[in-house]
């Protein structure tokens, strides 16, 4: 057996890591996708309008807190947690 350093690895506790329990139910991952979708169309919208008008690069900036905050709701109802 290949040690390293004098220690021996430890057998995993879970052999199977892809198994993934849900901990939030199907109301909860509808809400979360809900919000994702919303924030990613607000999100659009907004950066259509600061487009449309012209404003500075440096202003869209501001709306990663949007989409990252679509993002997080929408991986978590994909992801069950």
């Amino acid at each position: 057996m290949l040690t390293v350093g004098g220690l021996q690895p430890q057998p995993e506790i879970n052999p199977r890591r892809d198994t993934c329990i849900a901990n939030i139910g199907p109301q909860e991952r509808a809400r979360r996708m809900r919000f994702g979708v919303i924030g990613l169309v607000v999100g659009a919208a907004l950066a259509a309008v600061m487009v449309a008008f012209g404003l500075d690069r440096w202003w869209r900036l501001g709306l990663f807190f949007v989409f990252a905050g679509a993002a997080t709701g929408i991986f978590q109802a994909l992801d069950k947690t």
